[in-house]
């Protein structure tokens, strides 16, 4: 599923994608994010709906089918093997993420019910821009580089704190966020297969 990765163990356990999709999926990918965007702060949470798209099958079904291979059986199977918890039962969830200019993220770790957490940048913009890590003193351990179809994965058994420092998004800022939840997650309306 992954074409190019390495295991980390600092903080805690995450995986460092240096190659998410074949070159041509990650520019089809890309072709597909809204082209809507805004120059809001958003105050540290992506509060709006209106500058990300969910894939489904139903509302956006030709960008579902760049994602299909996520909600077979074979996937989730090699996810879990990979990461040591259980996908199998996850719902797929995809998100496409247009951050602008001041864009930043509150300090967080994943709600429990994101079983895994795979975040893909793609575009360009600077290597700044990409998603940093905290160590448990909240000080700042490492920024994954916003570099055109590489990112980084965590579970929700891994509790890496993570956000996005103020100004540090300086352009548009593209990425895809691929989910497995739980039976717990609510807004089910952002789920592939809705």
């Amino acid at each position: 599923m992954l074409r190019q990765y390495s295991r980390r163990l600092l903080p805690h356990p995450w995986v460092r994608v240096d190659k998410s999709f074949d070159a041509k999926l990650a520019i089809l990918i890309l072709d597909s994010f809204p082209v809507k965007v805004t120059t809001d702060i958003t105050d540290g949470e992506r509060l709006s709906d209106e500058y990300r798209l969910y894939v489904t099958k139903t509302k956006t079904p030709q960008i579902a089918e760049l994602f299909a291979n996520y909600n077979t059986d074979e996937a989730k199977s090699w996810f879990s093997t990979f990461l040591g918890v259980d996908c199998t039962q996850g719902h797929l969830r995809i998100e496409l993420c247009t951050d602008s200019i001041g864009f930043y993220l509150n300090r967080h770790i994943d709600w429990p019910e994101k079983i895994m957490t795979f975040q893909t940048y793609l575009g360009s913009g600077d290597p700044i821009m990409g998603t940093s890590l905290y160590n448990d003193d909240n000080s700042l351990y490492a920024t994954v580089p916003f570099v055109h179809n590489t990112g980084w994965i965590t579970d929700n058994q891994s509790k890496v704190m993570h956000g996005v420092e103020r100004g540090a998004v300086n352009s548009i800022r593209h990425s895809v966020i691929i989910n497995y939840v739980t039976d717990g997650w609510r807004a089910v309306n952002q789920l592939y297969n809705n």
